[in-house]
């Protein structure tokens, strides 16, 4: 007994699992039925078709044997087309009579089911035309009723928006003529102030032709000034360069004087300097067997090649 706790124990199968089975069983019991004969044998069959295909597999038309012999393969094929096409009219002539035979039998009986259904029909359709025509004229004695309904409230509505219409048109007319009354006092106002403005910006302009013209006396002195300033201002500056010119030219003359001094003094030491670097650049590094060794030493010695070549002796 299976136990439905126990979850290590053996478990149900699942649904997919009965379809697999299905499925396998299915495909096994396929598999062990024959083949179903062909419903319709004809004498060129798939085996004369694969000879055939097998004798064209390899025929060509680059020389005259090979297009004759594709010449005779078209032709076999077609001769096998039309034997095909023979025994096919042969095979389904019966067919084709047995089915005239049913589609002759069935318009037989359909035209007696007909004769009995046809009254019936024409007593069912004139029934339901009357019930047609009453429920359509019961319609539309609704719809006549409904529609004068529909009308008189209408014209009450429009009486009454025609009312409210005309009653704001009096408002508007009543307050467009006090619009134009009040239009006509504002202009005379507007005249009045703009006559009082147009006094005032008449003498607003005089003062400021009065003010314009003082300020560009003012401006015209003061620019003369300015103008008076700015020559004394040229000329010092003049005079300032040409006394700093004078004194670097007195000075340059007395630092060359004092550095032609100084450099014969310092001749001899010079020469001493001198000799020194050149014994030091004579010099060459020892050769030695340790290659990091000699890296060391050639660049100790290129450091000081640079560090002569940085010392001036002039």
């Amino acid at each position: 007994m299976i136990n439905p706790f126990d979850i290590d124990g053996p478990q149900l199968p699942t649904e997919w699992d009965f379809e697999a089975d299905e499925a396998r069983e299915a495909a096994a019991k396929q598999a062990r039925q024959p083949a179903p004969a062909p419903l319709v044998i004809y004498d060129v069959n798939e085996a004369a078709i694969s000879a055939l295909a097998a004798e064209c597999a390899h025929l060509s038309c680059d020389t005259t044997a090979g297009y004759e012999a594709t010449r005779l393969a078209i032709g076999r094929s077609r001769t096998m087309r039309v034997q095909v096409d023979v025994e096919r009219v042969k095979l389904k002539a019966k067919a084709l009579a047995y089915g005239r035979a049913v589609d002759s039998e069935a318009k037989r009986i359909t035209g007696l089911l007909l004769a009995v259904e046809a009254p019936l029909q024409a007593n069912k359709d004139e029934v339901d035309a009357y019930k047609a025509q009453i429920k359509r004229e019961k319609e539309e004695a609704e719809t006549a009723a409904l529609e004068f309904i529909i009308q008189q409230k209408r014209e009450a509505e429009e009486a009454a928006a025609k009312a409210i219409r005309d009653a704001e048109q009096a408002q508007i007319d009543a307050a467009r003529a006090a619009l134009v009354n009040e239009r006509a006092e504002l202009a005379a106002a507007r005249r009045v102030a703009e006559a009082v403005e147009d006094e005032r910006r008449l003498q607003d302009q005089a003062e400021r032709l009065v003010e314009s013209a003082r300020l560009k006396t003012e401006r015209e002195a003061l620019d003369a000034e300015r103008r008076a300033v700015d020559e004394d201002r040229a000329f010092f500056d003049a005079e300032r360069e040409r006394a700093a010119r004078v004194e670097l030219e007195l000075a340059t003359h007395i630092e060359a004087q004092a550095n032609a001094a100084a450099k014969d003094a310092l001749l001899p030491d010079l020469e001493k300097a001198r000799a020194w670097v050149a014994s030091i650049r004579a010099l060459t590094p020892p050769t030695v067997k340790a290659k990091k060794v000699s890296a060391l030493l050639a660049s100790t010695y290129a450091e000081i090649v640079h560090m002569l070549d940085g010392v001036k002796l002039s």
